[in-house]
């Protein structure tokens, strides 16, 4: 008996005419695929489902159409981003990218299971949500991502820099894979967001912005972000899909507002004055930046127009002292010293202390120098002044300059 005999009675047959197809996997009641329309896409890598929705143009976002990015080149948010790397972006080429992930660490233990990407073509948005049904589908997922993101050039994020896309390249890195859109432009939305609304705005997070910013109202579809990994979890555990649709329309709801809210930085950047998106909190943030980013004049302008606007008394005083220094810098003294002796008798130390400099060195008046040292140690003194050191400090200070202007007033 030969080996071939041996085996057929064992029951192995040997040729492909003898195999038995594969039995269709049978559709769980409440799998993805039955309750998210989409498909699922087979690649050399395996398998994983996606979905797909075209916006048509005059779609709106909140308070924004979605198409209004595109009325404007990318170079207007430049002058708010201040990244040289970002020169050649353009809106029409970009993706927009966002991320539910198993954990919020990050980590090599952290998969991105939903990966939402959005992107133009021609006047229209595209929206696709790669889906890993489970973990096996990663491979699949993110050879497909990379036939998508390697037809674009840029990448538009909230946070992304930080979290999204780091996260995404360990993943191709530990599937001995290269990431794709290596090196290209990525503009993160939220350090722009930080620039100009970290004052007035207690959070800067996106769901912050779109309710106080884009006047975005999600419905009760939406689920917070800390849910996302357990609401996954649970999928993983009991195959119902049901619960992730929030998660989707959360996903997907991240991605129109990345676009609305870059067509309103736009605007802003082209002219922060013209366009009336600015309160008076937002624009002293931008004249601070400005200003650190060596652009003096533009931040003159901007906090001139901020103190014509209605602030907290705290904020106003924060305006005074900057354009007031700011003034100083750039040599306009007589506005300077306006403003210094408009700040008086406001608990503010700092009006006394440039009054009495200017007096003492530009001037010349050392009476008129001294007054304002006088002045300055009685509001040192007074109860509720800073704290024990703050007080002793500035104290001592005022004391050399008042001992320095007696001196000069004596001889």
């Amino acid at each position: 008996m030969d080996l071939r005999d041996k085996l057929e009675r064992l029951g192995v047959r040997k040729g492909a005419q003898h195999l038995v197809p594969r039995p269709a996997v049978e559709l769980r009641p409440h799998g993805i695929e039955r309750v998210l329309p989409g498909q699922i896409v087979e690649n050399e890598s395996g398998a994983f489902y996606l979905t797909e929705e075209t916006y048509l143009p005059g779609y709106r976002h909140g308070d924004w159409p979605l198409a209004a990015l595109l009325e404007q080149p990318a170079a207007h948010v430049l002058p708010l981003a201040k990244d040289e790397s970002l020169a050649g972006l353009d809106f029409r080429e970009a993706v927009f990218i966002d991320t539910e992930t198993t954990g919020l660490a990050g980590g090599t233990g952290t998969y991105a299971f939903l990966v939402g990407v959005g992107y133009f073509q021609g006047d229209s948005f595209t929206l696709a949500q790669f889906f890993l049904r489970d973990f096996d589908d990663e491979p699949a997922m993110l050879e497909e991502l990379s036939g998508l993101l390697d037809r674009h050039s840029a990448l538009v994020s909230f946070n992304g820099r930080a979290f999204d896309w780091p996260l995404l390249e360990t993943r191709y890195i530990l599937a001995r894979r290269p990431a794709p859109l290596a090196g290209a432009p990525h503009l993160d939305l939220l350090h722009l967001a930080r620039r100009l609304w970290r004052v007035r705005l207690a959070s800067c997070s996106l769901s912050s912005l779109e309710q106080n910013i884009l006047g975005v109202q999600r419905d009760g579809d939406d689920v917070p972000g800390w849910m996302v990994p357990q609401l996954y979890f649970d999928y993983l555990q009991s195959g119902d899909a049901r619960p992730l649709t929030q998660v989707f329309y959360h996903n997907a709801q991240d991605i129109l507002s990345l676009v609305t809210l870059a067509a309103y930085l736009g605007q802003i950047g082209a002219d922060p004055l013209g366009q009336c998106l600015l309160q008076g909190e937002d624009l002293y943030s931008l004249g601070r930046f400005l200003e650190r980013s060596g652009e003096p004049e533009e931040a003159l302008r901007i906090y001139e127009k901020s103190l014509t606007c209605p602030l907290s008394l705290e904020v106003q005083h924060g305006v005074a002292l900057q354009l007031s220094l700011l003034y100083k810098r750039l040599g306009q003294m007589e506005q300077a010293v306006q403003l210094w002796s408009s700040a008086l008798g406001q608990g503010q130390l700092y009006p006394y202390v440039e009054l009495a400099k200017y007096y003492e060195h530009q001037a010349k008046d050392y009476r008129q120098a001294q007054d304002c040292v006088r002045q300055a140690m009685e509001l040192v003194q007074q109860a509720g002044y800073g704290n024990r050191w703050e007080r002793q400090r500035d104290l001592q200070e005022l004391q050399r300059r008042l001992q320095r202007l007696e001196r000069k007033l004596g001889g």
